[in-house]
Formats: C-alpha cells, sequence, structure tokens
C-alpha cells in the first residue's frame, strides 16, 4: 500500500481533509469528546493532529490547557475516529476543544472546535464544522465562525507550539490577555517558538500564515505579561484591518 506524506500548503483547512469533533456524556458530569477525521481525497495519507482541551475558570480566569497528539494513516473516502477523551464539565468554567489535522510539514489542514458550558446540554451541541457543513463547492464562501449563535461565539483558535518554560510562560499570558479582551477572529492565532541565535529561543505570534509579532524569549514574568499585552493589541489592530478590507481573499 502507497501511503502519502500529505502536503496542502495552498489549500483551504478541512477542504481535502475534514476534522470534526463529537460531543456526548462520558459519564456523571463527565463530557466524552472524541476527534475523526475524513479523508476527502483519492490518495492514503499519513498525518499528524492535536487534541486540546482548554478549560477556562470564569471566576478565577484560571487556565489550564491539556494536549494530545499523534500520528495516523487514514485511507481515501474513509472517516476514522483518532482521539477519544474525556474531562469535567463543571460549573463556572468553559471548555474549549480543539482538534488540529496537520500533514507532515506542519501545514493545518483540517480543524474543528467546540466550546462546552457548565449549563450545556451535551445532546445539542454541535462543533463549528458541524454547525457550518456546507457543499464543498461552496466552502470557500462560507465563514463558519459568523454562523454560531451567541453561546457559541468565536473567540479565535489560539495554537501553541513552544518549547520552553518561558514559551509556555507567554502562552498563558497571551492567552489569558486574548480571552479578557474578548476578541472575535475567525483565524487561526499560532504562538510558536523556534531556535534563534546560540541557545536562544524566539517566540512568533502569527495570524494565518502572517508574523504580526516575533521578539526573542526572555524568563522575567513582568517581561512576558507586558509583551503578551503588546502581542494581543498588534493581533487585535491586525484583525480590524482584516474586517475594513473584507474583499481580499485570505489564502495559506
Amino acid at each position: 500500500m502507497l501511503f502519502i506524506a500529505y502536503t496542502g500548503t495552498s489549500q483551504r483547512h478541512n477542504e481535502n481533509v475534514e476534522g470534526l469533533i463529537d460531543i456526548s456524556k462520558g459519564g456523571e458530569g463527565l463530557a466524552k469528546v472524541t476527534g475523526s477525521a475524513f479523508n476527502k481525497t483519492f490518495l492514503t495519507l499519513s498525518l499528524r493532529y492535536v487534541v486540546s482541551i482548554i478549560d477556562h475558570d470564569l471566576v478565577t480566569e484560571e487556565i489550564n490547557k491539556e494536549d494530545f497528539e499523534g500520528r495516523f494513516v487514514i485511507e481515501p473516502g474513509v472517516k476514522k475516529n483518532i482521539e477519544t477523551q474525556t474531562f469535567e464539565v463543571l460549573d463556572n468554567q468553559k471548555t474549549i476543544v480543539l482538534f488540529l489535522i496537520y500533514d507532515l510539514q506542519d501545514n493545518l489542514i483540517g480543524k474543528d472546535r467546540m466550546v462546552v458550558y457548565g449549563n450545556s446540554d451535551l445532546s445539542t451541541l454541535q462543533s463549528e464544522t458541524a454547525r457550518g457543513k456546507v457543499e464543498v463547492d461552496n466552502i470557500q464562501s462560507i465563514d463558519v465562525a459568523s454562523s454560531v449563535d451567541n453561546l457559541f461565539m468565536s473567540n479565535g483558535i489560539v495554537v501553541e507550539d513552544t518549547k520552553t518554560r518561558p514559551g509556555r510562560d507567554f502562552y498563558a499570558e497571551f492567552y489569558s490577555e486574548f480571552l479578557s479582551k474578548n476578541i472575535d477572529s475567525s483565524e487561526l492565532i499560532t504562538i510558536s517558538e523556534k531556535l534563534a541565535l546560540g541557545t536562544n529561543t524566539k517566540i512568533e505570534v502569527l495570524v494565518g500564515s502572517k508574523v504580526i509579532v516575533e521578539f526573542i524569549t526572555r524568563p522575567q514574568s513582568s517581561f512576558l505579561k507586558q509583551v503578551a499585552k503588546e502581542s494581543v493589541n498588534r493581533v487585535f489592530l491586525y484583525l480590524q484591518s482584516l474586517k475594513n478590507t473584507p474583499n481580499v481573499v485570505q489564502r495559506y
């Protein structure tokens, strides 16, 4: 059997490989979430996935994030369950579940997102992919985030790709500031940490594939808090500029 290390650099998310989250009761006070992939191509693909479960305490504003990742092979025309996890459904808590599918060059090719509140009826919840499902030929014209009602309004997907403790601390500061400002974004936002000169690393904040902020990482908490605030402000200004030019087609 031929396995293809699929590269989807120029394609739209969910066009060739679709990510989908399904949720159900997993026991008393628990939710069970399953991420599945649908291969729409005629190729057998070798891919990578990340399932992130992000708990946001609405009282203390504390944020906890847990990632589950791995690789999988999927045959053409097949829908396949990739990862199943459970989490607690608590009052005064919002849980964001992300399911991201990458090719072996780390291009994001499929994604889905779901938000669960403590009083959510799990039997009625649908993910963004499910709520925005349309004919494949029309998918370019659909803004999935804008079709979601106020309860599930997207605050944007912020993905962490860090390698050190300061990088993870910056991500936590950035995400907390991002949530506090209630920024609405249908664009993928990535916090990426890369090797720089010597033993240093640098942080890049990307909206889509565009680098908005980059800086050399420093461990001081005061520095990370300040640069996180400045980064969120610059991301917000960039997102506003995109909204002001709605006829510009973004391709990644």
